[in-house]
């Protein structure tokens, strides 16, 4: 099988370049399921495939985590130069920790000599599979809070001097619940030799929908800055608002004219209900300025404008419509304003009622809407558990004390606004060190104060220092959240007492651990254990957990049972 660098559509082996744009094609790398990588990834199966090489879903056996291995393809993972630039691409891949990034656990070649990354499984559709769902366009509070949080993904990226260079929605996954973005692939275009260069498979490396105009008039990698994901991001950002790129070619001239030439029409010219958004049209347009100059300075200055023109949405009294990530998209439905209130002409008194048009209206009903709409504050939600420190990630629930609050709510430490996502379940699986900030806001009332959480999981924290082999700070922390009650952290920290990692080996306490952790239902403990009784000598008790870790569902256990039998 082969891939087309551009276009990545794949061909037989007997093509050698692609019929649309000429590109040679480059070889795609297969693992079949249950193949073994380095002696820790069992692949389970192929989930895509691109110009860039093959992904597959794997099981960290030691770890017992699932990820996603991305190979790169064959010509880029046997060139010397380029695994020197993607080894130091991938370092700054691995510090960038942010909710909006898909995290980089690991870097290595394989036994053939690819090279492949390790990086986190992210659950949910790409934003292109949301996009072609919605032909005509998300619901509008949806586009807003996917661009913010890609947004905020590719700003801390370029605080730390990381340009993307290729955002484009098959770029950008979603997480399971559809309402968190992750971006991919932070570094690989960098690594490759000039971003804006033509490269040997006769396609640029870029893709053209999104490329800045920068990148088509050859401006040199080092002189590209955040302002060229802005311009790329307002691709995206026009294309979640009318399902439709900016700008239409069929071929790489076609396409370099047009982002160097053409004036993109407002987003609005394609779907009617974007001009109830003031300054919606002249925000995207800016991004996808011609001159970088013109655009939004920095992602920071970006979001600011965003949170600006929410605001004065809400001020001119919109309905905000919780956003809705999952299939089929409708438009929004019209909301007309709610009547005006008309006072009574005078002091109301016991029965008397007002006429107002053919209408009988009793005044005190009148006094009591003018009172509900003068109301005070929304009561300030509660974050349950407040933040700080726990053994293990938990749900985090957000509840509120006024009747009928919308309660909205960030998970990066961004301030919430009426566009940001609407709190309905638990918030699950946020990373250490997440801040939740939560405001409700009821009819009628002002918004309630601000709130904030910052969650620190004992257990994350251990795993990132032991993936980077800081094993005596792991083991400490480890301990606290085993104490703590995460049963994870007891069958790490079971290994490192029998391994002697981050300190002096301890059998007996291992074993203890191991017996722990496999009567609170981790199974990967009970294959260790019998393991260890197997050591021992003792079979009969080697059996008994063996069995007990494959009937849980461990493929180590089942296969040690077979190997004994």
């Amino acid at each position: 099988m082969k891939t087309c660098p551009v276009c990545e559509k794949g061909f037989p082996d007997q093509h050698r370049t692609c019929p649309t744009d000429g590109a040679v094609l480059i070889e795609s790398h297969e693992l079949d399921p249950g193949a073994v990588v380095r002696s820790k990834y069992r692949i389970v199966s192929k989930i895509g495939q691109g110009g860039m090489g093959v992904v597959y879903l794997a099981d960290n056996i030691l770890m017992n985590v699932r990820v996603a291995l991305k190979f790169l393809a064959g010509e880029l993972g046997r060139d010397p130069r380029f695994i020197k630039r993607f080894r130091n691409e991938a370092r700054m891949m691995f510090l960038l920790r942010h909710p909006n990034v898909a995290q980089v656990h690991d870097l290595d070649q394989a036994e053939d000599g690819s090279l492949f990354l390790a990086m986190e499984y992210v659950d949910g559709p790409s934003l292109r599979a949301v996009i072609d769902s919605a032909p005509h366009g998300l619901p509008i509070p949806a586009a807003l809070a996917l661009v913010r949080g890609i947004a905020a993904g590719l700003g801390a990226a370029h605080e730390r001097g990381t340009v993307h260079r290729d955002i484009k929605p098959e770029n950008i996954l979603l997480t399971k619940d559809g309402h968190q973005p992750k971006v991919l692939d932070f570094g690989i275009a960098a690594a490759k030799e000039g971003a804006t260069a033509m490269s040997r498979t006769g396609g640029p490396l870029f893709t053209p929908e999104y490329a800045a105009p920068e990148q088509w008039k050859g401006m040199a990698s080092t002189d590209l800055d955040g302002r060229t994901d802005i311009y790329a991001l307002g691709g995206v950002f026009y294309e979640l608002l009318t399902g439709q790129t900016p700008l239409h070619a069929h071929n790489i001239q076609g396409w370099m004219y047009q982002h160097l030439s053409e004036t993109p029409v407002p987003p609005s010219q394609h779907r009617s209900d974007l001009r109830a958004h003031p300054g919606l049209d002249e925000l995207v347009l800016s991004m996808l300025a011609k001159e970088r100059e013109r655009r939004p300075g920095t992602i920071s200055d970006f979001l600011n404008r965003l949170d600006s023109l929410g605001q004065r949405n809400s001020s001119a009294g919109r309905t905000v419509v919780e956003p809705q990530v999952t299939p089929p998209y409708e438009p929004p439905p019209v909301v007309p304003p709610p009547p005006p209130f008309i006072p009574p002409e005078s002091k109301p008194s016991s029965g008397k009622w007002v006429g107002i048009g053919l209408v009988a209206v009793p005044i005190v009903v009148l006094v009591l809407v003018f009172a509900t709409r003068s109301g005070g504050s929304t009561a300030d939600p509660v974050l349950s558990p407040s933040g700080g420190t726990y053994a293990a990630r938990q749900p985090i629930s957000i509840t509120d004390a006024t009747s009928d609050a919308v309660i909205h709510y960030t998970t990066d430490g961004s301030t919430p606004t009426e566009i940001s996502p609407t709190y309905s379940d638990p918030l699950q699986n946020l990373p250490s060190n997440a801040m939740v900030r939560a405001i409700a806001i009821a009819s009628g009332h002002k918004p309630s104060h601000d709130v904030s959480g910052t969650y620190v999981w004992t257990f994350d924290q251990a795993k990132t220092a032991w993936e980077n082999k800081q094993y005596g700070e792991a083991r400490g922390l480890f301990k606290q959240a085993c104490d703590g009650g995460d049963k994870l952290s007891c069958n790490y920290l079971a290994y490192d007492y029998a391994n002697g990692l981050g300190g002096a080996a301890n059998p007996e306490l291992a074993q203890s651990l191991y017996k722990k952790s496999c009567e609170d239902g981790v199974m990967k403990s009970c294959a260790s254990l019998g393991s260890i009784y197997e050591t021992k000598g003792d079979t009969a008790q080697a059996q008994v957990y063996y069995q007990k870790a494959c009937d849980g569902g461990s493929q180590d256990g089942c296969k040690f049972l077979k190997e004994m039998k």
